[in-house]
């Protein structure tokens, strides 16, 4: 995973410590970002997004296209209860 702690090492100098700090800063918003799940048990999770149907990583719920639907059953966004 783009975030994996073990992708982002934790001691870098130079160039290569903006880049993490950028990656960090990144992963972060992504971490904080709700998972919701539908009322047929498919949880939509923003880090993995849904790359089947064109919905990058890092993509909140919020952000998704009106007329994006579960995956798993066809259900439109308004089946789709954030979870905690």
């Amino acid at each position: 995973a783009f975030c994996d702690k073990s992708i982002v090492p934790e001691r870098l100098t130079g160039p290569q410590l903006s880049f993490n700090f950028t990656i960090r800063k990144q992963c972060k918003g992504v971490l904080k970002m709700k998972k919701y799940q539908c009322v047929c048990g498919y949880v939509y999770d923003p880090a993995v997004g849904d790359p089947d149907n064109g919905i990058a990583p890092g993509t909140a719920f919020e952000d998704l296209p009106e007329d994006w639907s579960c995956p798993a059953c066809g259900l439109d966004k308004s089946n789709f209860e954030p979870l905690d």
